[in-house]
Parts: structure tokens; C-alpha cells; sequence
């Protein structure tokens, strides 16, 4: 397979379509409840609007993929409100970007970005975040100074999936949603468009690329579905050596960042532990028992411990590859409760 294979397929529509999975959207293909909300793996989104502020002074924009209805591009803002960085984002979703672009979300009772709600006392919480109750506080007034409260209308009725949504009142007879919608000041900084992240390094380039956010998703394209029941069926023979298509997607990355620019993955264990393919040197193949992602008292890891699996990600080769970045922030993997700190933010360094 050559690397221009890879092109030739994305180019406009895309030829594999992932379906719009936004708050609570339930996947068509496999009955599994995708969520979404605020601020995920909020420290990470610190440290990556800190980096962009201090290389990129003057401005830049920040690429967003994989954006659904825009959750990210608003919590990336929270961290980096300067009316000089534009947040981009890029879904392969028309339904997703048609919802985002109304600029409206809810929250809602016992979810992760309950915290938000004015309800949600100080009090409360307090006791059921000592150890973050400052930051979250913090994380609030940002919220609130980005987005105001409006009536609930029949008009946002596809927000969310509608079984999903009951399931969660029935379990909760003390629910709580709220409406916000994105004030007008913010709009202009936060930009929604179709894209997807294969044609990357195609970007027209409308100002410095301070950022390339693509998290919890690389294992889309190539049908990693480690230990999981997902399944995303990759078109026959365009996946068949992840290696190539690693090294197809970072250096598209490399192409657009300006330097000092940063490459942003996720922490799930799906972005760190790939499947092997048909290709992968017998040297770099290893059973899935062996890596330290493995977790023995978990029953869906014990039945699935001999699963073939890269020794060296490939998509970590390919970001090392040649000396052009450099990891500097690191997460922990958050499936089953793994305690593996992996490199997430990557810095272009020449």
C-alpha cells in the first residue's frame, strides 16, 4: 500500500463516515451511548492553551477535529479566552455541526460536568470535590461569563437522544437541566466547519496553526477497538499497515503547525494500544497481558489477554520519527481504572 493511497479516499466526502455521536447520540451501528460534555480531561486543556499562549503571543488559530457539536472548541476557549485565538472546528458530521452552530447546550444533573449548574451549591461542592473544589469554582465563572441560560424550546429537542435523556431523569427524580447558549462576543472565535482529519495537512491556512486537537478518536480510522465491543469497520485493504497511515496522518499535523505549534491526543487506552496489522514485525508484536495497560482483575481484560498487540505505538514511532517533536504533557489512560501516564500534548520543535 502506498502513502497516497490514504489520500485518494479522503478527499471530500469521506469515504468512511463516522456517525454523529455527540451528547448522549446513540452509535446506529452499535446500540453504545457516545457522551460528551465540558472541560474532559480539563488539566490537559490547561496546559495546552498555556503552551499556545506563551509561543504564540500574537495570536493563533487552534484546529479542532473530530468536534461533534463543539464542547471542546467552547472548554478550550474557557482555558484561552483572548479574543486572538480562534478555535476551528472539524467534524465529518453535518448533523453535528447544523446543532453546534445554533451555539446552544445543555447541562444537566449527575452528569461529569454537573459542577456548572448554579445549583450545584458551593457546599456541595465542596464535599464532593475537596480536592478540586477551587478549580471548579473557577472553571464555573468561566463558563457562565462564555454562555447565558435560555428558556427550554422544542427547537433543541435533538440535543439529545431522547432514550437516553428519560433513562437518566427515571434513574434521577431530582433532575436538573439547564439551556446556555454561546454569547454573541464568542461566536466570531469559535468557527465550526465539515472536515475531516485525514486531509489535515491540506489545510488553507488562514493565520499561525498554534494547535492540532485530536483526541479519543485516531482509533476511528484504523478499527482499533482494543478490548472493546466498538467496532468501526475500516474499508477493506485501505487500513491494512497502521505504520503508513500513522506516518500519512502526522505528517499532515507537521505540515500545518507553524513551529512550537502542538499536536493534542486523548488519554483512552484506544489512543495508546493499537492492534497489530497484517504487517507488524513479529519483534514489535506482543500479547496484550504483557503490555502495562493490562489489568488483571478486570474480567473484559482477562478474556481478552492474548490479544495481539504493537509493542511500540505506531503512532508514537511516527510523531518521534525524526526528531520533529517532543512530548510535554502527559495523562493517565483512563480505561478500567489504569494508572499508565502517556505522553498526550507534543510539541513541533523544528
Amino acid at each position: 500500500m502506498r502513502i497516497g493511497v490514504c489520500s485518494q479516499y479522503y478527499t471530500n466526502p469521506p469515504a468512511q463516515k463516522i456517525n454523529f455521536t455527540g451528547v448522549l447520540h446513540v452509535d446506529p451501528k452499535t446500540g453504545n451511548i457516545n457522551d460528551s460534555w465540558f472541560n474532559r480531561d480539563r488539566k490537559i486543556l490547561q496546559e495546552a492553551a498555556d503552551e499556545i499562549k506563551t509561543t504564540f503571543p500574537n495570536g493563533a488559530d487552534v484546529l479542532i477535529y473530530g468536534c461533534s457539536t463543539g464542547e471542546e472548541n467552547i472548554s478550550f476557549k474557557m482555558f484561552l479566552p483572548d479574543g486572538k485565538y480562534r478555535a476551528i472546528g472539524y467534524d465529518t458530521s453535518a448533523d453535528a455541526l447544523r446543532i453546534g452552530k445554533r451555539g446552544v447546550y445543555t447541562v444537566f444533573s449527575n452528569w461529569y460536568d454537573s459542577y456548572l449548574l448554579p445549583s450545584v451549591s458551593k457546599s456541595q461542592l465542596k464535599q464532593n470535590y475537596p480536592s478540586e473544589y477551587q478549580e471548579l469554582l473557577e472553571l464555573r465563572e468561566k463558563f457562565h461569563d462564555m454562555m447565558y441560560e435560555v428558556p427550554a424550546s422544542r427547537e433543541y429537542k435533538d440535543i439529545n437522544n431522547k432514550s437516553a435523556y428519560i433513562s437518566l431523569k427515571c434513574e434521577n427524580p431530582d433532575f436538573v437541566e439547564r439551556f446556555y447558549c454561546l454569547h454573541n462576543a464568542y461566536r466570531s472565535q469559535i468557527d465550526l466547519r465539515l472536515g475531516n482529519f485525514m486531509n489535515v495537512g491540506q489545510v488553507r491556512k488562514e493565520n499561525p496553526v498554534g494547535g492540532i486537537f485530536f483526541r479519543n478518536a485516531i482509533y476511528h480510522m484504523c478499527n482499533n477497538n482494543v478490548n472493546e465491543v466498538l467496532n468501526y469497520n475500516a474499508l477493506p485493504g485501505v487500513f491494512k499497515n497502521k505504520n503508513l497511515l500513522m506516518d500519512y496522518l502526522i505528517n499532515g499535523v507537521y505540515k500545518t503547525l507553524d513551529k512550537g505549534g502542538i499536536f493534542v491526543l486523548g488519554n483512552h487506552l484506544k489512543e495508546h494500544l493499537f492492534l497489530t496489522d497484517e504487517t507488524t514485525p513479529k519483534e514489535n508484536v506482543v500479547n496484550f497481558c504483557d503490555t502495562p495497560f493490562y489489568v488483571e482483575s478486570n474480567k473484559n481484560h482477562r478474556e481478552h489477554k492474548f490479544l495481539k498487540c504493537f509493542k511500540e505505538s505506531p503512532l508514537l514511532q511516527a510523531l518521534l520519527k525524526g526528531g520533529r517533536f517532543e512530548p510535554i504533557g502527559f495523562s493517565e489512560v483512563t480505561t478500567y481504572h489504569c494508572k499508565v501516564k502517556v505522553p498526550v500534548i507534543f510539541k513541533k520543535i523544528r
